[in-house]
């Protein structure tokens, strides 16, 4: 549903609220990790909401995982200066992170911090997407 994105449970995101550790145990964690990870990838803009951060110690050691991963692309993505700047084999951050496969939560993060990555070639001569 693309307005998953638009959703809320007391004022809060809904990753937010599928991350809170009070619904996630060790019997369910694959499930819930499935959850938390398909509402990032429809709306990964919500890992940047200042609860999921700093509420970070109270989930599931799995979540805080994926959430500290994941943010690493969300802080990557607002700085202009590195994602204009290509690494020694001409690669931008979206290059990489697609040839390494991420979560295309992130992917998005990515392009919409340099839209214009997804044209950029590197030294091989190759876009992000080929």
């Amino acid at each position: 549903d693309p307005n998953v994105k638009l959703q809320t449970f007391g004022g809060t995101s809904l990753l937010y609220f599928a991350c809170r550790r009070d619904f996630i145990n060790d019997s369910n964690i694959d499930a819930a990790m499935d959850v938390v990870k398909a509402i990032y990838d429809a709306h990964p803009e919500a890992i940047e909401d200042n609860n999921i951060a700093s509420g970070i110690q109270r989930y599931h050691q799995q979540v805080q995982t994926f959430i500290n991963s994941e943010l690493v692309f969300a802080r990557q993505a607002k700085d202009l200066r590195l994602m204009n700047t290509p690494d020694e084999n001409g690669r931008l951050p979206l290059h990489t992170a697609l040839q390494d496969n991420v979560r295309l939560g992130s992917i998005k993060l990515l392009v919409k911090g340099n839209p214009s990555a997804i044209r950029s070639i590197d030294d091989s001569g190759a876009l992000p997407l080929h």
